[in-house]
């Protein structure tokens, strides 16, 4: 998982993509077991193995280039089968997902706001506040 920790992911946006971390462990069918979380704004900031959300330790505040996480993404051995990427969308992606990755991504942002594009190549779930 991909935690977008730039400038224009304000503290609301961070808390509603947390709570998605613990939803999406339970989905996925690994609650309880770990999953690696990226902290990326331009650059990635921290690697954790988390059981649960409130595990992370979130790092950034820059600008956005979400490429340096995927790129990042792509040197785990084994290589993950599932990435999710929580983030504002306010980002450049690169021209296709990690070899062998499908890639979800968790577009924050608030109910009624105009949510920027994601790539043809990633499913596309949004998380919208109120």
């Amino acid at each position: 998982m991909i935690i977008d920790t730039s400038y224009s992911v304000d503290d609301g946006l961070l808390a509603r993509a947390l709570g998605e971390v613990d939803g999406a462990l339970l989905a996925l069918g690994v609650a309880g077991g770990e999953v690696t979380v990226y902290s990326c704004d331009a650059a990635v900031h921290t690697v954790e193995r988390v059981r649960r959300a409130q595990d992370t330790n979130l790092a950034g505040g820059g600008g956005t280039d979400l490429r340096a996480g995927l790129a990042a993404v792509d040197t785990q051995r084994p290589r993950p089968d599932v990435v999710i990427v929580f983030t504002d969308g306010d980002t450049p992606w690169p021209p296709g997902p990690p070899p062998g990755c499908s890639v979800i991504v968790a577009l924050l942002g608030r109910d009624r706001a105009e949510l920027p594009p994601t790539p043809a190549w990633a499913t596309r779930v949004e998380c919208l506040l109120d």
